[in-house]
């Protein structure tokens, strides 16, 4: 015996729980076991165990059926004389089938040198032969959690802009009519799309919005590309993360604001033949998508949507036309923390005063009645200006 130690790993869906008790208990003289299944195979679940692990090799990789004990005993007992070496052997019944779990609980239960570990919902482990809780010391990473989960992440270039200014910018921001201001958002959007700089020529269309909410620009009379990012609602995505990241003293791998995305196409009941739908391959089977501000905290991911305003106004044959955005922020919000695992926090940030638009317009209360009911339903927390004026140095105790 050479203290050697054996991390048995049954694959499934959940692939958090295998990481962290991976970093928690693997070192240099560790092999790994993986006990997966033909469909966790071919959507290659197991390779992003070993991605976020960092694991080279897997010395033990098994295909059982999942839905047979005896196959999946009888697999490993074929291999019984190799793990008699290990001198510690830690099984990981977490995922896997409820057959899977049993059939390998009662191989190694019989071996004394096998702890026996389940990771609830909660942050600990429980030791199947004790009852004990364990407290996991491991503290995943945004990549190693997304990368867990088959999720590839860039993250964007921040403005540069100082956190006095963005903590000017909200002051004053909150205290407008964002009515009188409906023409400068329209030609700043208009030209954000257009991935165009402001000159001074339009600066003067934007001059009334600049010096309402005090901002300097880097220029005198004109805005180049991040400025115009920053103004169209990208100081409040930076300074939900400046006041988080102050408020719980995180580093950067627990927290970032504006992270670009790409997934493999979210689990389903369906497998969409796309060729046979469009008449062409498609031409890649990954899925963009943004998140606003994301955070690890004690291994739960929290996604923050960053909406400056529900209330979004638009140009149509009729004139200009304000459209109520809430529902439809739900829907791309619900739709990303499908990808994220059991239990991502999910959380719309808005300044938006909800009881105030109420007030002002009696026909948006079904509007958002409807909404923030969907929100309950999808596990979403919607936070409104009223709460964040409330507590601006503590953000945090709003989500979590």
């Amino acid at each position: 015996m050479n203290n050697r130690r054996l991390i048995v790993s049954l694959i499934s869906d959940q692939t958090q729980p295998n990481v962290l008790l991976i970093k928690e208990y693997a070192n240099e003289n560790t092999d790994h076991c993986f006990i997966s299944t033909k469909t966790m195979n071919s959507r290659s679940i197991p390779q992003r165990i070993q991605n976020a692990c960092k694991l080279s090799t897997v010395k033990y990789t098994y295909e059982v059926d999942e839905n047979s004990q005896p196959d999946v005993i009888a697999k490993l007992t074929a291999d019984k004389k190799a793990f008699e070496q290990y001198d510690r052997i830690i099984v990981n019944l977490t995922g896997g089938t409820k057959a899977m779990s049993l059939a390998v609980f009662s191989f190694f239960e019989k071996m004394p040198n096998a702890k026996l570990l389940y990771k609830p919902t909660q942050n600990y482990f429980i030791d199947f032969r004790t009852n004990e809780k364990i407290e996991i010391h491991t503290q995943l990473t945004i990549e190693e959690y997304l990368t867990a989960y088959g999720i590839t992440t860039q993250r964007e270039t921040p403005s540069g802009i100082s956190a006095e200014q963005t903590d000017t910018v909200y002051q004053n921001f909150i205290k407008l009519n964002l009515k009188d201001f409906t023409n400068e958002f329209l030609f700043m959007r208009e030209k954000r799309s257009a991935k165009k700089t402001i000159t001074s020529e339009g600066f003067r269309s934007v001059e009334s919005f600049i010096n309402a909410i005090n901002y300097q620009p880097k220029s005198p009379n004109k805005l180049d590309k991040s400025e115009i990012v920053y103004l169209t609602g990208g100081w409040f995505e930076e300074w939900v993360k400046q006041h988080i990241e102050k408020e719980l003293n995180l580093s950067y791998n627990y927290i970032s604001g504006g992270i670009k995305i790409n997934s493999d196409n979210p689990r389903s009941k369906w497998k969409n033949d796309i060729a046979s739908i469009i008449g062409q391959e498609p031409d890649k089977e990954k899925v963009p998508n943004e998140m606003d501000v994301v955070i690890m905290k004690d291994n739960t991911l929290y996604t923050i949507e960053c909406k400056s305003s529900l209330i979004s106004t638009e140009n149509n044959a009729d004139g200009q036309k304000n459209k109520n955005i809430l529902n439809e922020t739900i829907f791309k919000s619900d739709s990303l923390q499908q990808l994220f695992g059991l239990r991502p926090q999910t959380i719309i940030m808005t300044l938006t005063d909800i009881k105030a638009e109420i007030e002002k317009d009696t026909n948006q209360k079904g509007r958002f009645e409807n909404s923030l009911n969907r929100a309950n339903v999808s596990n979403i927390k919607v936070v409104d200006l009223q709460q964040i004026r409330n507590n601006e140095n503590q953000l945090f105790n709003l989500i979590k």
